[in-house]
């Protein structure tokens, strides 16, 4: 795995943010409704892999994109890449683009929460890593889709 624990100094959340303009948003591949009025009002949005067709069809242009690019469209691609920063991945890799989006935000700001749109659905065994990665940072990541929120909680001695 990426990354194992949260940052020590992380807050402590018990929901979901209602208001995502303090959050980040990740927008994945999988699976996904138009949310760009949530995503559009986030500090920032990193589009990862796939997901940067997501955000080209929500007319959204992320701040960062990540990943090996074996998903997006080349047209959109090559648009994109002249004036956004770029994390580019190889093939072969022991995480998911989607894990390395998530170092990347926690670049951006270790106790921002994050709005992962695009993380449920699509291949099963993205979406059970995804479900996982909630669970490494309790409270701080959330998978949106339009019917449902997923995240991880932990005890109360914060483990």
């Amino acid at each position: 795995m990426l990354f194992m624990a949260s940052p020590p100094s992380q807050p402590t959340w018990s929901s979901p943010p209602i208001d995502p303009s303090a959050c980040i948003a990740v927008v994945g591949s999988g699976e996904i409704e138009d949310p760009s009025d949530r995503i559009s009002k986030c500090v920032s949005v990193i589009g990862v892999d796939g997901g940067i067709n997501h955000c080209t069809q929500m007319n959204i242009v992320p701040t960062w994109i990540v990943g090996d690019f074996d998903s997006v469209r080349p047209d959109i691609l090559a648009q994109i890449t002249e004036s956004i920063g770029t994390t580019k991945l190889r093939r072969a890799k022991d995480e998911t683009d989607l894990e390395v989006a998530i170092l990347k935000a926690l670049e951006i700001s270790q106790t921002i929460q994050m709005l992962i749109f695009g993380g449920l659905g699509g291949r099963i065994d993205h979406t059970l890593t995804n479900i996982f990665i909630t669970l490494r940072c309790p409270g701080q990541i959330f998978l949106e889709s339009e019917k449902q929120t997923v995240f991880g909680l932990s005890d109360r001695n914060g483990k």
